[in-house]
């Protein structure tokens, strides 16, 4: 576990290939930002950032990864160098 607060907590576990695979978890009732910062996570750089459950790119994400997370839900997914 990354972090945990009252309304969202963030885990992450590093792949064999060298990615990083990020759940954002919402404890709320409604939707926010679920944030991670590379600090955390102990990641340099620019990332590609994949949606793993809608098997989509996202896009670049750099420093920080964010993102609006339904509440009570989970968003994954998967950061590469």
């Amino acid at each position: 576990m990354i972090r945990q607060t009252p309304t969202d907590f963030v885990l992450a576990k590093n792949l064999e290939d060298g990615s990083t695979a990020l759940g954002l978890f919402n404890l709320s009732d409604e939707t926010r930002t679920v944030s991670a910062d590379w600090a955390e996570l102990k990641l340099k750089g620019r990332m590609s950032v994949r949606n793993v459950w809608r098997q989509k790119n996202v896009g670049y994400a750099r420093g920080v990864y964010s993102a609006p997370v339904a509440g009570h839900s989970v968003m994954l997914v998967r950061l590469v160098p």
